[in-house]
């Protein structure tokens, strides 16, 4: 299928952002090489959850999305994502209690509401989603070049307007386009300036030997997220419970600081028990038997973002941060991933590049800014919405309950978004190219 234009295009990180979007630049007819630093090629392990938003990226790995939106040409894949592989298992309701008293606020039985968001919500164990990613970008497509991986390759310096790579051992490697999926510490970025405020987010795992091996379950089995939140003026700390048949999974505390400071283990451990010293004494024990703690910085703001400069764009936490309480950091990444893919498809020529990363930016920034807001606003409290948060709300909506909130975020279709602006640009250059004959 000819899918237009084709680009060497090189993504940095190979996580799941890098994978994702990787995989949809394939489809698109792009020629792709990763580089990622790690010479295993592994994810962290914890629990990730993905609402339908995400899903619906995943579930249309593999698939000819063609026959559902005709403007965007993409190459067919040899294999599908595979739920059953990533050992996914399925999320049916959604608690939302006091973190002091343990009242609820919030009791969401999901079945009901899924068929309306488009597709299932799923928990995986972070390294068993990579695994499937990486399965999928190692398998050899019908059309177009295969997707290339190097291990061990360490980017320590870019220049976006080359399109160039400088590696640790002293080589290079110059594209049409970098695409900047290293993280919270993306060595593109440097070189773009992005504009971000930092916000501290302490993660927190319980029990990691036994919660690995215990998020391998059956797809079957039940999954039950339990969000805990104590809200004040300045503040708000949240406190995502992650459970299987009743046993806790994965816990994970956010809250935002002013200053960020660096502490050891001991010190960073204190400090998030003193934040949550209100709590509910259930709360507190839990967290008292937390076997470490990590922390790390947000690119969290609710103004939009610098994304693309040069011969780069970035995805992923290297722009973006989710609070990991949301559900939303994996389901980001996955739409930017598709978005990407489907508005670097059909190019007429190389150049058609600048205006169509101009595209991506403005509709994703508009996005994350939108589920930025909604951040801010715990399921259930949806009152406490301020102004400065309802005018970065999809025209028209209202949020007058915790339905209208998850609406938002999970029956977003990344697909027909991005149809629509890439059918935009078609038309409209052809209308230009019309005018001047």
């Amino acid at each position: 299928m000819d899918s237009g234009a084709s680009l060497d295009i090189a993504v940095v990180g190979g996580g799941i952002a890098g994978l994702a979007a990787a995989l949809y630049l394939q489809q698109s007819g792009h020629r792709i090489t990763i580089f990622e630093r790690s010479p295993l090629f592994k994810e962290a392990g914890f629990a990730v959850s993905i609402a339908p938003n995400g899903t619906k990226v995943l579930t249309a790995l593999g698939i000819q999305l063609q026959s559902h939106h005709p403007c965007y040409q993409l190459n067919k894949m040899l294999a599908e994502f595979d739920y059953a592989r990533a050992k996914a298992v399925d999320c049916h309701k959604i608690d939302v209690n006091c973190g002091i008293t343990l009242k609820p606020i919030v009791d969401i039985p999901l079945e009901s509401h899924l068929k309306r968001w488009g597709d299932r919500w799923v928990v995986l164990y972070r390294p068993d989603l990579h695994k499937e990613l990486v399965r999928l970008a190692s398998t050899e497509a019908t059309s177009g070049p295969q997707i290339t991986i190097r291990l061990g390759a360490t980017v320590v310096k870019t220049e976006i307007n080359t399109g160039t790579l400088f590696f640790e051992n002293g080589t290079s490697f110059t594209a049409d386009l970098i695409v900047g999926a290293d993280g919270e510490n993306s060595v593109v970025k440097e070189d773009k300036g992005v504009v971000r405020t930092r916000t501290h987010q302490s993660s927190l795992r319980v029990q990691s030997e036994s919660v690995n091996q215990s998020l391998r379950p059956r797809c079957s089995c039940e999954m039950k997220l339990l969000a805990l939140s104590s809200s004040q003026e300045s503040t708000m700390s949240q406190l995502l419970r992650m459970e299987k048949d009743g046993q806790l999974q994965d816990l994970e505390a956010g809250y935002p600081v002013a200053q960020r400071h660096e502490h050891g283990p001991e010190e960073s451990r204190r400090i998030l028990l003193d934040q949550y010293k209100g709590f509910h004494p259930i709360i507190r024990r839990a967290l008292g038997i937390v076997e470490s703690s990590s922390d790390w910085d947000m690119n969290f703001t609710t103004t939009p973002l610098c994304w693309t400069a040069g011969k780069a764009v970035l995805i992923g936490d290297a722009v973006h941060s989710m609070f990991p309480t949301t559900g939303q950091g994996a389901c980001q990444c996955l739409e930017d991933a598709a978005a990407l893919g489907i508005l670097l498809s059909r190019l007429s020529s190389p150049s058609d590049l600048s205006r169509r990363l101009e595209l991506f930016q403005e509709l994703r920034s508009n996005r994350v800014v939108e589920i930025h807001a909604l951040l801010l606003v715990l399921l259930g409290r949806e009152a406490q919405l301020g102004e400065h948060i309802r005018g970065v709300l999809p025209e028209g909506r209202v949020l007058g309950g915790p339905l209208d909130h998850l609406d938002i975020t999970n029956g977003y279709d990344i697909f027909s978004e991005s149809h629509q602006v890439l059918l935009s640009c078609l038309e409209s250059k052809e209308g230009v190219q019309r005018a001047s004959l």
